[in-house]
């Protein structure tokens, strides 16, 4: 193609970066860089060169290097907006967030464009300034509103905020341009979940997992989820948590390890879970963990979040090990925990968030036991028993729905430690005012079954008031779509108050507000009805 009249012929460098773009573009990285260097040595200060030789490198994984080229683009033009974006990618790499968001805000100071906007966003939210964060992805989408990145990241701000219906409408806007992102159906099943809508939820959940079957936390989310599902039967849960459990041996290399003889010193026993901290799992197992017998049970807690707080505190001052290995990865934690010769391993999460499938599944102890988060089989060969009671699952009924051997405690599987700030129940007053039923379990929870029941009990009691409260109820969105849903099981919403996240304080103290809790079923209340 000729040039246009009066246009500069490219230099050699200029043609040669072009041809490296290309590659680069085809993943012919090694190619790409090869050419970029070549460009350098020629041209040390060339600016183009270097920010490119910088994304190369940082997608190779050579994050020094990467943020070294940055800086000498930076220098070499200080007033190039993707330099300092560079800059920011290969400090973001280096988990220098602070930085790179300084270098980000330089780049929009210098031309303001909503991929750099979607970028700031992102790294705001991971250093938890959630306002600033959220601006930024605003002013992007406002620049174009079907953003991809900016979609995406405030629909994870929207999660993290409980505003489930925000999180759903900016995730269907991303899979429109993005049907094939696994990640984004799997985040979708979860925000509708958490609006109550079940079976679309396991709808989406099912296309992330289609996707990509090795997808861990895809297939997780679609398991509880279809605990929930009125359209599952108990067997087609049981084979797809069988059809997973066998995905899993498939894919992983499964040990083999023996059972040592435990004569003559204590047991040593291993909790795993991502919750020692101010969560639910912590009122079940703090008075488990003070009733341990340090003479006949050795007791190690793997704490697998980066959350520390009172909670977590407390469970270290406990005559326990405590150990943090939210750091490590499954190689590592197996290593740890053969390094500490655990006898007993006891799974808290199951499919629960932040739970450590794939690590059980290759076999982390010689005996592995689940209990407590999860109320159905983990379908892995390799999880041994399951610590249940004969309410939850009575005998003869479910044990042919298990992988496990159930484990029946004699009472309650459930061994409850109330908040210390919970107040007393106060007695119901002996006035006039009507009878108030409430219900605080989470929303997926409440299915046209359970709401029928609802109807029929206020249509029982006609004078009745009925207060409903559960955190994704504070976005009007989803209230608004749950008041529709109300009206279409026949309950007249002048009689139902409807409440979203409360402190722990104003959420006990609403408790005293009820004269009758109403539970959920099948899948009934856990933590919330204790």
């Amino acid at each position: 193609m000729s040039r246009k009249p009066g246009a500069r012929a490219p230099t050699a460098s200029e043609q040669a970066l072009r041809r490296a773009a290309e590659l680069h573009r085809r993943g012919e990285l090694a190619a790409a860089s090869a050419i970029y260097e070549e460009v350098l040595r020629a041209e040390p200060g060339n600016a183009e060169a270097c920010r490119l030789a910088s994304m190369a490198a940082r997608q190779a994984g050579a994050l020094d290097r990467a943020r070294e080229l940055a800086e000498r683009a930076v220098s070499a033009a200080p007033r190039a907006p993707l330099a300092h974006v560079a800059r920011a990618e290969a400090l973001a790499a280096l988990d220098r967030r602070d930085e790179a968001i300084a270098a980000l805000e330089t780049s929009l100071g210098l031309s303001r464009g909503p991929s750099v906007m979607a970028f700031l966003g992102d790294l705001l939210m991971q250093r938890g300034d959630l306002v600033g964060a959220e601006r930024w992805l605003n002013e992007a989408l406002s620049m174009q509103p079907r953003h991809p990145a900016a979609s995406f990241h405030l629909a994870t701000l929207a999660r993290r905020t409980s505003r489930p219906a925000l999180a759903a409408r900016m995730l269907e806007r991303f899979l429109e341009t993005s049907p094939a992102v696994s990640a984004a159906w799997s985040n979708l099943g979860a925000a509708l979940l958490a609006q109550g809508h079940v079976a679309r939820a396991v709808d989406a959940l099912r296309r992330a997992v289609a996707l990509d079957a090795r997808a861990h936390e895809a297939y997780g989310n679609l398991l509880h989820a279809m605990l929930l599902d009125d359209r599952a039967t108990p067997t087609q849960i049981f084979e797809e948590h069988v059809r997973r459990g066998l995905l899993l041996a498939s894919q992983l290399d499964v040990r083999k390890l023996e059972r040592a003889d435990v004569t003559g010193r204590p047991l040593r026993v291993g909790y795993l879970s991502p919750d020692f901290r101010e969560h639910p799992v912590a009122l079940f197992i703090e008075p488990l963990l003070r009733a341990h017998d340090p003479a006949r049970v050795e007791v190690t807690c793997y704490h697998d979040s980066p959350t520390h707080d009172a909670v977590t505190a407390r469970l270290r001052a406990l005559p326990v090990r405590l150990r943090d290995v939210a750091s490590l990865d499954d190689d590592a934690l197996l290593e740890v925990i053969a390094g500490d010769r655990i006898d007993v391993l006891f799974d808290l999460a199951a499919n629960t968030g932040g739970n450590r499938q794939p690590l059980f599944a290759r076999r982390a102890a010689p005996m592995q036991v689940s209990y407590l988060a999860y109320a159905a089989t983990t379908g892995l060969t390799t999880m041994d028993y399951r610590v249940t009671d004969a309410v939850v699952d009575p005998r003869g009924q479910t044990d042919k729905l298990h992988t496990e051997k159930l484990l029946r405690l004699p009472d309650v599987l459930w061994c409850y430690q109330p908040p210390a700030e919970a107040p007393e129940i106060a007695p119901r007053a002996a006035d006039a005012r009507p009878l108030r039923l409430a219900c605080f379990q989470r929303l997926a929870k409440l299915s046209d079954r359970v709401l029928d029941a609802f109807g029929a009990i206020l249509g029982q009691l006609p004078e009745a008031r009925l207060l409903l409260q559960t955190d994704a109820l504070g976005e009007p969105a989803v209230r608004e779509g749950f008041a529709r849903r109300l009206a279409a099981h026949g309950i007249d919403a002048g009689r139902v108050e409807l409440r979203g996240h409360a402190s722990m304080g104003d959420y006990l103290a609403a408790l005293s507000e009820a004269d009758v809790a109403l539970d959920t079923f099948p899948y009934c209340g856990g933590t919330t009805t204790c």
